[in-house]
């Protein structure tokens, strides 16, 4: 195995300190707090990603999805057409700096 692959497995098998928010209460929830949320397995959130049913955000080198979002994904809502409207009013209010 060679030193990346050591250190991905590594990555993975670290786990995140439990916060103590309430859910109701936060902004955007992990992959790994949305597949403890929803009863949904992580692969299987990742493989709504990939299709575009779930829509994420990445902050630095995590992955996160905001509350609003997975709301509207677990309703069975289209969040990806919301997100694409999101993310050109985020890039007019840019222009408008």
């Amino acid at each position: 195995m060679s030193k990346i692959q050591r250190r991905r497995a590594a990555r993975r098998r670290r786990k995140r300190a439990p916060t103590l928010t309430p859910i109701d209460q936060r902004l955007s929830l992990s992959i790994d707090e949305l597949a403890d949320a929803s009863g949904i397995s992580v692969s299987g959130l990742y493989n709504h990603l990939r299709a575009g049913r779930l829509v994420t955000h990445m902050v630095g080198a995590r992955r996160i999805v905001l509350i609003q979002d997975a709301l509207n994904f677990l309703r069975g809502e289209s969040t990806a057409a919301a997100a694409t409207t999101r993310d050109q009013e985020g890039a007019r209010a840019g222009d408008m700096v």
